[in-house]
């Protein structure tokens, strides 16, 4: 009996052993994947796109102009600018969302347009449905953004983008929905990238870390830091202190904090996303717990929701602990460390502008004589959140530069602001950068 009970447990231990020393689905990495494409190399464009423009004719080619995340970019097609949200597929986030590999999905984005650019291809955007063509926000085109090789070849961009783990596939009852479908099956079976994988480069820390504006603009806000973070950057958790200062419509802010060691005030740009930040209003001190980001080379406080915004007081009181730097020498606000800053600046005469072609932001270009008596240039900016009315007709909103042409402003408060303008050059995301000055009201415009 002994030997029969003797039996049994070595049995179960080699049972056990087994067990133990045997996986059916061992982990992979990303990094050592070899990626293969199937569905995206057998899907090919079949659509005539020769003489036909894709706003009107819901196909046609098109110029990239900048990329915005891994699923958006905007794109230009004779002098019409343009927002495009890419049909079938949904990235994580990287801009007012910082979610697990949404920087590398917005890196991949990139990196496709620039190698198809160099290999000569065109880019042909087609629609799916003309009469359905705008994404939630009633803004942004979808669209199907194919790349056309002078082979003839030509590859889904959407498409490819699920094939690579980086966009979950959104297609159904689509032209191309059994292509996606298809395209997941692998990468979500081995679980890589969004399926399961772990992002390296991403920040999955619940502590939020206390941080100064100066600390943060010192650290993440230098044109370095800047640079660095296109090539890798993880956005840390942060809570912040400061007063807003601005308002940018009703999602987002511009908040402000004194410096007791430089007797500075420091300010940044907080960006609230497509959802209203009812917390964040003008004059209230407040504490974010957020994220650090950068848009189009400027740094920002993003991934903000109204559950993580503490308000410690809101009283017009608090106004004295909002300053604005008076520039005499408006050259002194061409600096990185100047970015976020409310200054207040005089003498500029307006020489021309430029509107939005697709919404109701613009910017009206002025002049000034710098201290040498040289004539230079400086951009004012009105985002298309920001409502201006004219002072003499309250009803009346101002929607366009020419409410500003041939006038001559006395004096004007703002916010120093970064946009670097990349349009033609897919590897140099911060080509052309200015610095410029955003307007959010007309109470701080002086017009003689």
């Amino acid at each position: 009996m002994k030997k029969i009970w003797l039996a049994l447990l070595l049995l179960v231990g080699m049972f056990i052993c087994t067990s133990c020393t045997t996986t059916d689905n061992p982990p992979v990495s990303s990094d050592d994947y070899d990626f293969k494409t199937p569905q995206t190399d057998a899907l090919k464009l079949t659509e005539s796109y020769e003489g036909k423009e894709f706003i009107k004719d819901g196909i046609g080619v098109v110029t990239p102009v900048r990329y915005i995340d891994g699923d958006t970019s905007v794109f230009r097609s004779g002098s019409t600018e343009f927002t495009v949200r890419y049909n079938g597929v949904n990235t994580p986030e990287s801009t007012y969302r910082i979610e697990p590999w949404g920087f590398v999905a917005s890196k991949f984005n990139k990196k496709a347009f620039a190698e198809a650019l160099a290999q000569g291809a065109k880019v042909v955007l087609q629609t799916e449905d003309m009469s359905n063509r705008l994404d939630s926000t009633n803004v942004r085109y979808l669209a199907w953004v194919w790349f056309v090789y002078p082979n003839g070849d030509s590859r889904l961009l959407n498409l490819d983008i699920v094939e690579h783990a980086l966009g979950q596939d959104k297609s159904s009852q689509t032209q191309y929905e059994q292509y996606f479908s298809n395209a997941t099956f692998d990468v979500a079976q081995k679980k890589l990238r969004i399926y399961g994988e772990i992002d390296k480069d991403f920040d999955y820390s619940t502590d939020a870390k206390e941080i100064t504006i100066r600390e943060i603009r010192e650290k993440y806000g230098t044109e370095e830091a800047v640079n660095q973070a296109r090539e890798s950057f993880a956005p840390p958790l942060i809570k912040v202190s400061g007063v807003v200062v601005r308002k940018n419509g009703p999602y987002s802010a511009y908040i402000q904090q004194y410096d007791e060691e430089t007797n500075q005030y420091y300010g940044i740009y907080v960006y609230g996303g497509f959802g209203g930040i009812s917390k964040l209003r003008l004059n209230s001190s407040v504490q974010i717990t957020a994220k650090i980001g950068y848009y189009y080379g400027s740094l920002q406080i993003t991934d903000v929701k109204d559950s993580k915004i503490k308000v410690y007081s809101f009283d017009e009181a608090d106004s004295v602990n909002i300053s604005e730097e008076t520039c005499d020498a408006i050259n002194d606000i061409y600096a990185y460390e100047k970015i976020g800053t409310l200054v207040k600046v005089s003498d500029l005469t307006v020489t021309g502008g430029k509107n939005s072609d697709n919404n109701t932001a613009f910017t009206i270009y002025c002049s000034y004589t710098d201290a040498n008596g040289k004539s230079q240039r400086l951009n004012i900016r009105v985002d298309q959140n920001i409502a201006l009315y004219d002072p003499s007709n309250p009803s009346t909103r101002i929607t366009g530069w020419e409410y500003f042409n041939g006038k001559t402003i006395e004096s004007i408060i703002g916010i120093v602001a970064y946009y670097n303008g990349a349009t033609s050059e897919p590897d140099n995301d911060y080509a052309n950068g200015h610095i410029q000055l955003a307007l959010t009201s007309m109470d701080d415009i002086v017009l003689k």
